[in-house]
């Protein structure tokens, strides 16, 4: 749903009232706005779901390919070299495992979020639901027929997004 067509056809309207116009100018605006709004909210929860599912997999081969690339021992090491290396590799998987338990629980907290998120939308609609019924009872005419139009689909992107 785009306001474009609406745009055009005023563009091209020639006279008319000045006041009539700037008012549909705005309404438009507002509903461009709305819009514009919602793509963006529909393009961020896209985002966001791909993200709670690779990002486990991801991180998982992340730290492995540090830890793997970091620690390899070299042929013909001596002992000692051996000894500090497998003390420095236990340190680094104490962090390492510490880092993992900080995501997991940052994972958790993401996971609930959908639920929160349901809860807004819920909370939402009850607020369209209550817009709907201020509109539809004042259900006031404005002067200009292009005025009632350009208002209407203000409320109808509103409502949208």
């Amino acid at each position: 749903m785009s306001c474009n067509p609406k745009w055009s056809e005023l563009k091209k309207r020639r006279g008319g009232d000045e006041e009539s116009k700037q008012k549909q100018i705005q309404w438009l605006q507002l509903a461009d706005e709305n819009i514009a709004n919602k793509t963006w909210y529909e393009y961020l929860t896209t985002t966001y779901q791909d993200v709670i599912k690779t990002a486990p997999k991801l991180l998982k081969q992340k730290y492995l390919s540090k830890v793997d690339k970091k620690y390899r021992l070299k042929k013909g090491a001596l002992e000692k070299d051996y000894e500090l290396q497998l003390v420095n590799l236990k340190s680094e998987l104490r962090s390492i495992n510490e880092k993992i338990d900080t995501l997991e629980n940052t994972l958790e907290k993401n996971k609930r979020r959908p639920a929160e998120i349901r809860e807004e939308i819920l909370h939402a609609e009850k607020a369209i639901e209550q817009a709907k019924a201020v509109i539809n009872s004042e259900n006031t005419k404005l002067p200009s027929k292009y005025e009632n139009e350009a208002r209407q689909l203000y409320i109808d992107s509103l409502i949208a997004a």
